[in-house]
């Protein structure tokens, strides 16, 4: 009865006392004894616990956890919190390990690895050893239990939830669209921003803006959680615009119909923006018009001018990514120069305008990647840096006639460099992207009249995508709810206007959340908090309470900007009801797509030839399961850009048009599976069913 009791009235304070270090009793509690039984630890079940979910019939765990030796749930006769053997156990590892490493399930086939697992275990048996066929079937399986346990928390989130949303190819030609969430997490009055991956979903029809808004539709309802819709961030294709308009009328159809603003609830990625930038700017490199107008804005009629908007008209970036190919178009030709790099550097060739011996750093030249948006800058940036090399290795003997036709004169490196300097001009992430984009770009062109041309044609593009964040009022409020930032960024940037507008737009989604979202004891706790305020709400016509709370944190004192936003919540929801509970929907929209980005980038490390027949099912499941299990390693905010070292390697080569495949037919899960059955040649239930 005792344990009957604490099971329902004091489970939350049970798992902090089994948590203690110290703890020297067993746990009793039948439900947490089934669960561990079934691969939870006991900070996860704490977790569990806190945001709201039953323990009851919870679905053995997807993944083996780690055992922390601090919680208590370790076994000191273990090395490294390693859980006991057992053949369960083992299995699970041995998935994880295929899911993370991104390894073949033949590996389990392979008689040497096979001999390694039994070296390492003497008792262990070669039948014990699960082969491919079974390791498969156990990542479904995990996949399905796996979602589950992220359904169940997804439904308890307290927010909204946004989305990033992308498409991706995989070698083969199928189309994946995959989707994360991001929500702030409320436990034990500790708030987490959370992400997970929720689709890798393959698309099976065109990707027209019905279709689309159908599979995305498909999927919030999947995991249960069409009601939690926030934003999106996509990037800027016209089929998205559709899309977003197409699943507002849907969303729209329901009973009851569900609130959604297309235009408010998209937001633009930014770094697809950048890349478009970058790309107009590259284009009217090789602009006759452009040129035209750099001959207007150049004032000293000189000859280094005639030289210069010659070499403007010849395309360098082209004569660029040409002398790169050449001089890395042979293994001969690419130790040759690193050679000539190390020789220079012991025999001080080098020397720079000034006549200064120079040390050239040892390093390749790069490739340009037209989908990374700062690839060029980096590429020109290499080249620039190699120049004194670059010109001395074609004036070898060995490669003087081959490679004449691409030496680089004075008036092109002029212009190279010129290029680079523009390339190079984007802003840090920060809560004002739009804005900052669009004064660097204006600040350089201030800078250097001749680079006007170029500029104007990039900010064309900024101010296009700047004026569209009127769309929206995400840009706005995500800065309010950041009480480093509040309006500080807006009164000292944005005509009064506009502040008036802001504050407006603000205060009328205030009005809103008080009446749909905050709990009535919240504002019960909050009122007593408000002093008497003037007529102000009058002009607005807005709830007085919603004004009081408002003016209220406005007027708070300054914020170090090292503050967490979530801390400073954490400590004030009681303060502001109301403009926390807009805060927990805000704080997580993404600024870009990046984090599909990442999921693509570590689903073609599986995509590779020895995973060429993977079916669509499986894919989904490896790589949902991967994201979970590798999420405490992921950080959007960091790597933004693309680093060197990954344009370091010769350029892939186009597929023949041949080995092209489209549109896959394939419309269910059933069918799906029977795909995966198929391919592999393997007997697959399919009774893959991940709605609960």
């Amino acid at each position: 009865m005792l344990c009957l009791h604490i099971e329902k009235f004091h489970l939350l304070d049970y798992l902090d006392l089994a948590l203690q270090k110290d703890r020297d009793w067993p746990i009793q509690v039948k439900v947490m004894k089934d669960c561990i039984t079934n691969g939870y630890s006991l900070q996860e079940l704490k977790s569990l616990v806190d945001r709201g979910v039953s323990l009851k019939n919870l679905p053995p765990h997807p993944v083996i956890p780690t055992p922390n030796p601090s919680s208590g749930d370790t076994n000191d006769d273990h090395r490294s919190g390693t859980p006991p053997f057992s053949i369960t156990i083992f299995h699970k590892s041995l998935v994880n390990f295929i899911i993370t490493d991104d390894q073949s399930l033949q590996v389990v086939e392979c008689k040497e690895f096979q001999r390694l697992l039994l070296l390492l275990k003497s008792d262990l048996k070669e039948s014990d050893i699960p082969h491919r066929t079974k390791i498969k079937s156990s990542i479904i399986q995990a996949w399905k239990d796996y979602f589950i346990v992220l359904k169940t928390e997804l439904q308890h989130v307290v927010s909204n939830i946004s989305f990033t949303i992308d498409i991706w190819s995989s070698d083969s030609r199928r189309p994946y669209l995959a989707m994360t969430a991001h929500y702030v997490a409320d436990t034990s009055n500790a708030l987490q921003y959370r992400s997970a991956l929720v689709a890798f979903h393959c698309l099976c029809s065109k990707h027209t803006g019905k279709a689309l808004a159908r599979t995305i539709l498909y999927l919030l309802d999947r995991a249960g959680i069409t009601t939690k819709a926030g934003h999106f961030s996509m990037d800027n294709a016209e089929n998205n615009t559709s899309m977003m308009d197409q699943l507002a009328d849907l969303l729209n159809e329901r009973e009851p119909p569900l609130e959604f603003v297309a235009k408010d609830r998209r937001i633009m990625c930014f770094m697809h923006i950048i890349n478009l930038c970058v790309q107009d700017i590259i284009s009217g490199f090789t602009a006759a018009d452009v040129a035209d107008d750099l001959t207007r804005a150049w004032r000293d009629d000189t000859e280094e001018k005639d030289e210069y908007i010659e070499a403007v008209r010849g395309n360098r970036l082209a004569l660029a990514c040409y002398t790169i190919r050449a001089i890395r178009a042979s293994g001969i030709r690419h130790d040759e120069f690193a050679s000539l790099i190390a020789d220079g550097n012991r025999g001080q060739w080098f020397k720079s305008p000034d006549g200064e011996t120079t040390i050239i750093p040892d390093l390749q030249l790069l490739h340009d990647v037209k989908t990374q948006w700062d690839s060029m800058f980096l590429m020109l940036n290499r080249l620039c840096a190699l120049q004194p090399t670059v010109d001395l290795f074609m004036t070898l003997p060995s490669q003087q006639k081959e490679l004449a036709k691409v030496k680089i004169s004075d008036a092109e490196w002029s212009v190279l460099q010129d290029y680079e300097n523009i390339l190079k001009t984007h802003p840090e992430p920060c809560g004002a992207i739009f804005q900052t984009l669009h004064d660097c770009l204006g600040k350089d062109a201030a800078r250097n009249r001749r680079l006007v041309p170029f500029i104007e044609v990039g900010l064309i593009k900024a101010r296009r995508y700047y004026n569209h964040m009127d769309n929206t009022k995400a840009y706005i409020i995500s800065m309010l709810v950041d009480p480093f930032l509040w309006f500080r960024w807006i009164k000292m940037h944005w005509a009064q206007d506009w502040v008036v507008h802001a504050e407006e737009s603000m205060i009328t989604l205030m009005k809103e959340y008080r009446h749909l979202k905050v709990p009535e004891d919240a504002i019960t706790q909050s009122s007593s908090q408000f002093d008497s305020l003037d007529a102000l709400a009058q002009q607005f016509n807005i709830c007085n309470m919603a004004l009081k709370e408002y003016q209220l944190y406005i007027d708070g004192g300054y914020v170090p900007e090292t503050t967490d936003p979530l801390k400073f919540w954490e400590v004030n929801r009681m303060q502001f009801p109301t403009l926390f509970a807009i805060a927990m929907d805000y704080l997580p929209i993404q600024a870009s797509s990046v984090p599909c980005k990442r999921v693509f980038s570590s689903s073609a490390e599986m995509d590779t030839k020895k995973h060429n027949w993977i079916s669509p099912i499986l894919m989904e499941a490896l790589q949902m399961l991967k994201y979970h299990l590798k999420q405490e390693q992921l950080d959007f905010m960091v790597n933004w850009t693309v680093s060197p070292e990954s344009l370091v390697e010769d350029e892939p080569e186009e597929l023949a048009e041949g080995t092209r495949r489209h549109d896959i037919q394939l419309s269910s899960l059933d069918t799906l599976l029977d795909r995966s059955a198929a391919e592999d040649g393997d007997d697959l239930s399919t009774d893959v069913e991940i709605f609960v």
